[in-house]
């Protein structure tokens, strides 16, 4: 089953750190709008590309507060997850977090995702995140926006 709405076509879908906390957690609302996205990267008829940075942002609660078999999921999910490139953040990308930050006054994790999604010739960045709709450079599908 390919995916529809919004992202249908794309092949290399960039995806933000919340989706990945909604998978995990199976989020009430959330959940039901990302497991498809999931579901059809796991078949392998799309590419994930998520920034390094993600890593980062889903272990730091589990860790902060102890739950340690919560980061070990997390972990799994985001660093083996079959056809999920993790991008590491390098000077070019850097440099367009800056200016796409400069540009629409996004915060800085926000921008490096962007970046990293456009350095890495993503069709579409699916977000929960609305105020990154304002961002023209690349295809931005909210949650909202799936079926």
């Amino acid at each position: 089953m390919a995916l529809t709405g919004p992202l249908r076509g794309a092949s290399r879908i960039a995806l933000d750190t919340s989706l990945f906390i909604y998978l995990v957690e199976r989020h009430p609302t959330c959940f039901p709008k990302v497991e498809p996205v999931f579901r059809e990267l796991d078949a392998g008829t799309v590419k994930g590309i998520a920034s390094v940075l993600t890593l980062l942002e889903v272990l730091m609660r589990p860790i902060e507060v102890g739950a340690i078999a919560l980061a070990n999921e997390f972990r799994d999910v985001v660093s083996a997850a079959p056809n999920l490139d993790l991008v590491v953040v390098d000077t070019n990308i850097s440099e367009l977090a800056a200016k796409i930050r400069a540009a629409h006054r996004f915060r800085t994790p926000d921008a490096i995702h962007l970046a990293t999604a456009v350095h890495a010739n993503a069709d579409a960045f699916v977000t929960n995140d609305t105020r990154l709709a304002s961002f023209t450079d690349l295809r931005v599908v909210t949650l909202d926006m799936l079926p």
